[in-house]
């Protein structure tokens, strides 16, 4: 379990808008709360040259002066802050996740062009390439956070990836046991695939989708958390699962990218792009470690760089 949730902040509204979801991630969670900032500096220069420059010891002073604001307002769980100085931001901010055991990354995107906007050089798309570790996209318009999450939603497609997901979620919330809804949306297009989804005699469609999660829903019985499932049927997969999350009252969406080669190009034109670019709600997204990928059965003649 995650004893640390990193926020990287850039004195943005769109940033600090990840913060109520980070607080309350980090009070369910029972973890400390570290605030990154980055000041940029430029190729050749040295110590020397920055110890002496009066506008960029100004700049380092706001951001200090900015993030321990920041970390006084938070009272419900430690804070602490952290100021990079680095070439390159997104790396230095993967490099301080790296030190750290078992992080959780939460982060915003910059708007309602999602990913399309994000996929054009931005720090938060790198730092979101590097990510090998749990991280929650927290929408800039999302809507208002609870103190508490108390139902979350798990997209399953049937993959050995989204799987992994789920089981990560579970271990993320075993001490607050949040109600969990598994839905599995079926991708049907044209007249006859619609009247297959009703119709059990022209169609195993819809009796194997909820034979799958029926399974994994009774495979789970052990744990404290209340879980049920769902079936829907759409030609827009993510659009059914914005839409779903919506009229559910859930607080979180927890999705796998699907890919050894980073979350960009999982994500981008997929499923998980259509649901970030829709939805209101944070959206945890979960990378399967080499060792899953590995043995996963959807891996199976794939080679490294594809997803």
């Amino acid at each position: 379990m995650p004893q640390v949730v990193v926020v990287p902040l850039d004195q943005s509204d769109v940033a600090e808008s990840a913060l109520p979801v980070a607080q309350t991630l980090a009070n369910q969670l029972g973890a400390r709360l570290h605030l990154v900032s980055v000041l940029e500096v430029a190729a050749g220069r040295g110590e020397a040259f920055y110890a002496q420059n009066e506008p960029w010891k100004t700049s380092y002073q706001e951001i200090e002066t900015y993030l321990a604001e920041k970390a006084s307002a938070i009272e419900t769980v430690p804070v602490t802050t952290e100021i990079l100085i680095a070439l390159d931001p997104a790396y230095a901010i993967h490099s301080v996740l790296k030190t750290i055991d078992d992080p959780l990354l939460v982060l915003s995107t910059h708007g309602r062009s999602g990913f399309k906007r994000l996929v054009l050089g931005s720090t938060t798309t790198r730092i979101m390439q590097f990510a090998n570790y749990p991280l929650v996209v927290v929408p800039a318009r999302s809507e208002d956070f609870p103190t508490e999450i108390s139902r979350i939603l798990v997209a399953l497609d049937g993959s050995t990836f989204a799987e992994h997901a789920l089981q990560v979620a579970l271990n993320l919330f075993k001490d607050s046991t949040p109600s969990i809804c598994l839905i599995h949306v079926l991708s049907l297009h044209g007249s006859r695939a619609w009247q297959a989804f009703h119709d059990p005699t022209l169609s195993p469609l819809r009796d194997a989708a909820e034979g799958y999660l029926e399974g994994l829903a009774s495979g789970l019985k052990g744990s404290d958390a209340d879980i049920d499932w769902e079936v829907h049927r759409s030609a827009d997969v993510a659009e059914s699962l914005v839409e779903r999350a919506a009229r559910s009252g859930v607080d979180l969406i927890v999705m796998a990218t699907h890919g050894r080669t980073g979350i960009v190009r999982a994500i981008t034109g997929s499923v998980a792009d259509g649901v970030l670019r829709g939805a209101r709600k944070p959206i945890l997204l979960i990378r399967p470690p080499d060792e899953v990928v590995a043995i996963a059965p959807e891996s199976a003649g794939r080679s490294t760089d594809t997803n």
